[in-house]
């Protein structure tokens, strides 16, 4: 068990009189993790449950960032979502359970409750297999509803993810699977915002690792796209993208590796969603070669622009400033 408190005292005018504001913040947490818990004899795995409770006051002023980076995606607090300063309580509760060292069961439950401004529920449940003689699964899927008082809007955010990957000495085939479905529902009757969205992503990938010393993949990426028009999500795009990846290890102070990926997009035109054109194609290869020495490395970088211009750059470590071109895409059109 272990607990926290902080408090602030903040003046940001001190020309100002009776302009200070106190705040304070509190955390607690539990942990339980039995292993090799038996029942009746027989020895049925390991346990692992959490609990923590974090209260911050709306008047507290950190020193530094207490979120985490994928604070607001985890909560579904985005742009979407109009917020004004108020105190916040969250609470969670977890819970692993491993029958066997390689196979892990679990999930979450958790909720944030910022008073009449806004609050989510959070749950979450996955389940993984690691081990070198069998394949590799992943699978995690969580749903987050959420309430926003001031817009009176109810949120509906369900997330699925899963990868199998099989190791058979050089070749590794995988597949890797997502699936998103937000729903922001508005006041007017049978209306979605227009920031609602939907997509589902397949992507099977061959790896070839120490081939005469070089690693070859490539993936071919399936995704289809939806989006909210006439109070519903419809179909909007199906993009294809081929990606290909060649690296070299380090040989003699020298690595380098080079990346392609050709991606085609095509906009359904029969769907009623505005559209700028019915086809998109994006071609951008990348190669890096370093070298390395005592206290110094090298670096050259080739990229292909859209427009078909090539950049090239080159620094040392020892430069006070690395420089480097970077090409501009399109807004919703890019790897990010």
């Amino acid at each position: 068990m272990s607990g926290e408190f902080a408090a602030s005292s903040l003046n940001p005018n001190r020309f100002a009189v009776n302009d200070e504001v106190t705040g304070d913040a509190t955390k607690f947490s539990a942990n339980f993790v039995p292993a090799n818990v038996k029942v009746a004899g027989a020895s049925i795995g390991s346990f692992n449950f959490s609990l923590s409770d974090r209260y911050t006051n709306k008047n507290f002023s950190p020193l530094d960032r207490i979120d985490d980076v994928e604070f607001g995606r985890k909560w579904s607090i985005d742009s979407t979502v109009t917020i004004q300063p108020s105190s916040e309580e969250i609470r969670e509760a977890a819970l692993t359970y491993n029958p066997i060292r390689a196979l892990s069961l679990g999930g979450s439950i958790g909720s944030n409750d910022m008073g009449n401004q806004f609050s989510a529920n959070r749950k979450e449940g996955f389940v993984r297999l690691a081990d070198d003689s069998l394949p590799k699964i992943s699978y995690t899927i969580e749903q987050i509803k959420s309430s926003q008082g001031i817009a009176n809007e109810e949120n509906d955010w369900v997330r699925q993810e899963g990868s199998v990957s099989y190791a058979m000495k050089k070749f590794i085939p995988s597949f890797r699977f997502e699936h998103e479905d937000r729903s922001i529902e508005t006041p007017v009757m049978d209306s979605l915002d227009n920031a609602s969205f939907g997509f589902t992503t397949l992507a099977p990938k061959f790896s070839f690792k120490g081939i005469y010393g070089m690693n070859l993949s490539t993936e071919l990426e399936l995704r289809d796209d939806d989006a909210a028009y006439e109070g519903k999500l419809q179909p909007q795009s199906r993009s294809i993208t081929q990606t290909y990846d060649w690296s070299l290890p380090e040989v003699q102070n020298i690595s380098s590796s080079s990346t392609s990926f050709l991606a085609i997009k095509r906009f359904i035109t029969n769907s009623g969603l505005p559209t700028a054109t019915s086809k998109q194609r994006l071609c951008a290869p990348k190669r890096d070669t370093r070298h390395f020495s005592e206290g110094l490395m090298l670096m050259y970088s080739m990229r292909r622009r859209r427009n078909g211009r090539q950049s090239f750059s080159a620094f040392s470590s020892k430069s006070s400033r690395a420089k480097d071109s970077i090409s501009g895409r399109e807004p919703e059109y890019g790897r990010y």
